[in-house]
């Protein structure tokens, strides 16, 4: 019998947000020295919304947790939104922007001065 599946099946190269979390809570904890670190935990959610709490993690303080943001998608992965707390959400801000190497757009969060 002939393969009927397409040939773009299984190359996607799509990265899910959840494994962009792990790897820069990983990152974190390297350039901290540990001193600081981040842990990515997923929330049961009731609706069809797939969402993850990143925290900042203190080790040395008795491992106190501090959840820095939410981010929240649905099964096609993108977009996705990411929730600050209120307080936090006064000190940064947003902007969108175009990658000059792809043609798309993202958002870039920095502190405000």
């Amino acid at each position: 019998m002939e393969n009927l599946w397409p040939d773009e099946v299984g190359t996607t190269t799509i990265v899910s947000p959840v494994a962009i979390l792990r790897e820069q809570a990983e990152l974190l904890g390297e350039k901290m020295k540990n001193i600081v670190a981040a842990e990515v935990s997923s929330f049961d959610s009731s609706t069809d919304s797939i969402i993850y709490h990143f925290y900042i993690v203190a080790p040395t303080l008795g491992n106190y947790r501090y959840r820095l943001f939410t981010v929240s998608h649905n099964v096609t992965l993108y977009p996705l939104e990411i929730y600050v707390d209120d307080e936090l959400g006064k000190e940064v801000e947003a902007k969108q922007e175009i990658d000059d190497r792809t043609g798309k757009d993202y958002c870039v969060i920095t502190a405000k001065t």
